[in-house]
Formats: structure tokens, C-alpha cells, sequence
């Protein structure tokens, strides 16, 4: 409160004093009284004797509390508001000094960044409450954007090898769901590329990084997928983020070559993920009636869906497989292509 106070005054003249006193009663009684609680439930939700690096996690585990502000404030106002930015200085500050105090060989930071950022910067996604206003996408230059992407590489390739050892359930079960949240982040970027400039399919570095990525996503979902809480949720999004990837590796060796490449082995796994996808929505649609199958979305994918075109008419063995699969998706896709064509 004293930060907030401190910060207002230097930059508001008194006249704005009334308005002030107004503004932070209502944040006295409506959202700082959740705080506490908030504050003592993440603090026994990452006991420091269960981190391999307790230092370096007191700092993390204070800078929860601040998005836990945040979050609150984000009910009310949003992110670019000047009101959030003590707060938002706070949770970076505390971010990077226990970022500061890991080991070299510690990837506790990769996952502290995914939990405190993806809601604020969109990280995997659309951020909360789809407030977009600092988003990296809206917020980076095209050479800070870039920057990002390789940063996202590298805290990808850090989880999956460096990894870390905080032996609390809430990090545990949600290690392999972070990792996701990674790979959409790169594979969102690609996308944004690509709609600019369709040369990136041609571009060997984007296609040995997502090569890469793959590798070290399938040893880790290896390792973590079992251990995901979600059991149901987190098995169907491995099936949709495999049908993504291959998708991907397709898109860019039609792109480079100019052919069909019918016996590429990644249209008969995006067939058959495809398949395996519909009879989970099948399965599900019957258990949870009137429930919206929470991965229905990704037959709305153009990406998925497009690259299904080239097997649908240019490969004889799989055209039968390809048209069946195709029926899955929206028809509102079919228009789409028949209207660019």
C-alpha cells in the first residue's frame, strides 16, 4: 500500500487528491482483503524446504503473491492501466532476482515465467479476460518479436534438459502443461509470421527449430504427461499439439519442395492423430452431455485443415483417409479455400 501510495503522489497533483482517496478505497474494501489469504495459501502451496533452491524460490514465491495483486486488480482494470504498474514492477523485480540466484544448470526460472507471465503477456494464448494491451505480440517491435521467439526456444530447450527438482504437487502436475504452453508460444509466432511472409516455410532455420522443439517436447511429455493432473484434458492435447507439429513439418517441405510428398510419414501420424481425436470427441460428447468438447477447436485449425488438400487430391493412397478426416473439420474451412482458390 505504501508503494502505491508513494507512486500516485509523484505523479498526480493534489488537486486529484479526493479521486485518489476514492480509488483506493475501493481497493482497500474490495480487493486487498483477498490478499492475505491469497498470500498464505501460496506460501503453503510451495514450502521453501521442498525447493532444491530455497533463495532462489522465496523470490519467486513473492512475486506469485504480486500476480495474485494483479489478477484481482485485472478483474477491474487492465494491464496497461497506470494503476497496475507498481505492481507489475514488483512482480518483474521479484522475477528477476531469484531468476538471479539459480544455478546455471536450474530451469526453475522457465517455469515461474510461463505461471507469472501467460496470463499477463498472452504467453500460449489469448491472455486473461482477452486484454491484449501487453501482449507481446501488440507490445514488440519486428526485432524484439524475433528476440522473443529465440528466447522461447531456448526456455524450451532449459525445461527439457536443465529441468528442476521442486517436489510440490502444483509443479509437478503442471510441468508438462507449461511445456505446452511454450510450444503454442512458438508456434503462435510462426503463424504471425507466416500470415506477413510465406517464405518462412522455406526457411531451414524455422524448420530445424521446430524439428528441435518436437524432439525435446515428446521426451518431456514423455516424462510429465503421466504425472499431469487432467488426465483426459492433458492426453487430448498431446494428440491436437502432435497434429500442429506435423501439420508444420509438412507445410514447410511442400513449401521448399513443390511437391506433394505423398509417402512422407507425417501425413499418415496427422491422419491417424486426426481419427484418434474425433473418437475422444465422440467418447466425451457422450459422456459429458451438453458440454463442449474443449478441443472442438482444433477442427476449426485452416493450418491442419490446409494441409490436408495436398493428400486429398495428389496422393492416390492416402485421398480416401484424407477426404474421411476432412469431413471432421468446419465447413466453414471448405468455403474458405474454395473462395481463395
Amino acid at each position: 500500500m505504501r508503494i502505491l501510495f508513494k507512486w500516485l503522489f509523484s505523479k498526480v497533483k493534489p488537486i486529484y487528491i479526493i479521486s485518489i482517496l476514492i480509488i483506493v478505497g475501493f481497493l482497500s474494501i474490495f480487493i486487498f482483503p483477498t490478499f492475505i489469504s491469497s498470500n498464505i495459501l501460496i506460501k503453503a502451496e510451495f514450502p521453501l524446504d521442498k525447493s532444491p533452491n530455497p533463495k532462489a524460490s522465496k523470490y519467486f514465491i513473492n512475486a506469485m503473491e504480486h500476480k495474485t495483486k494483479i489478477a484481482n486488480l485485472h478483474k477491474s482494470v487492465d494491464y496497461d492501466n497506470p494503476i497496475m504498474k507498481p505492481f507489475l514492477d514488483d512482480l518483474y523485480f521479484e522475477y528477476e532476482k531469484g531468476k538471479s540466484l539459480l544455478p546455471k544448470n536450474s530451469a526453475e526460472d522457465v517455469y515461474w515465467y510461463v505461471i507469472l507471465f501467460r496470463g499477463i503477456h498472452g504467453i500460449g494464448g489469448i491472455p486473461d479476460r482477452k486484454d491484449m494491451s501487453l501482449s507481446y505480440k501488440n507490445m514488440y517491435s519486428k526485432e524484439e518479436y524475433e528476440q522473443h521467439y529465440q528466447e522461447i526456444v531456448n526456455k524450451i530447450k532449459r525445461l527439457a534438459t536443465d529441468d528442476f527438482n521442486f517436489d510440490v504437487p502444483r509443479i509437478t502436475q503442471y510441468k508438462y502443461e507449461f511445456m505446452v504452453n511454450l510450444v503454442y508460444e512458438i508456434m503462435y509466432i510462426l503463424n504471425d509470421y507466416i500470415k506477413i511472409d510465406k517464405k518462412i516455410l522455406v526457411n531451414k532455420k524455422y524448420e530445424n527449430d521446430l524439428k528441435e522443439i518436437y524432439a525435446y517436447y515428446m521426451n518431456f511429455s514423455n516424462k510429465y504427461l503421466p504425472l499431469a493432473n487432467k488426465q483426459n484434458e492433458n492426453r487430448t492435447e498431446n494428440i491436437v499439439i502432435k497434429m500442429r507439429f506435423f501439420s508444420y513439418f509438412l507445410s514447410f517441405i511442400i513449401h521448399q519442395t513443390r511437391e506433394a510428398n505423398c509417402d512422407n510419414e507425417n501425413y499418415i501420424k496427422l491422419i491417424k492423430n486426426i481419427k484418434l481425436l474425433k473418437q475422444m470427441n465422440l467418447t466425451s460428447a457422450s459422456t459429458y452431455k451438453n458440454e463442449y468438447f474443449y478441443y472442438e477447436s482444433a477442427f476449426n485449425s485452416p493450418l491442419i485443415y490446409g494441409t490436408l488438400i495436398v493428400p486429398e487430391k495428389y496422393c492416390p493412397k492416402l485421398k480416401e483417409e484424407a477426404k474421411e478426416v476432412m469431413k471432421y473439420f468446419n465447413k466453414d474451412l471448405e468455403k474458405k479455400y474454395i473462395k481463395e482458390k
